[in-house]
């Protein structure tokens, strides 16, 4: 949120990217990173659980994907199928 000089209260329109969980870096290269692929700043794993748009810590397991396997350590790279970046 940004204010305007008169004090109203503006709203800018933020394009939504694909981040490291980590650092923040911007992931910009198309598609999913592979399971290999880590961050160019920080050096973390890309492809985790961490960075799943399923990834829910509210729910069981911490994933909204029902057919997922059980990943226990969220923040390595794993050989989920049901992988995809969240924005």
């Amino acid at each position: 949120m940004f204010y305007s000089t008169n004090g109203r209260l503006k709203t800018k329109m933020l394009a939504m990217n694909r981040h490291c969980h980590n650092c923040g870096e911007p992931w910009t290269i198309s598609g999913n990173p592979g399971r290999g692929e880590v961050c160019m700043k920080c050096r973390a794993d890309l492809r985790v659980c961490l960075n799943c748009q399923s990834y829910d810590p509210q729910v069981a397991e911490q994933c909204r994907e029902r057919r997922a396997d059980l990943v226990l350590e969220k923040h390595v790279g794993n050989f989920c199928e049901s992988f995809e970046f969240a924005r």
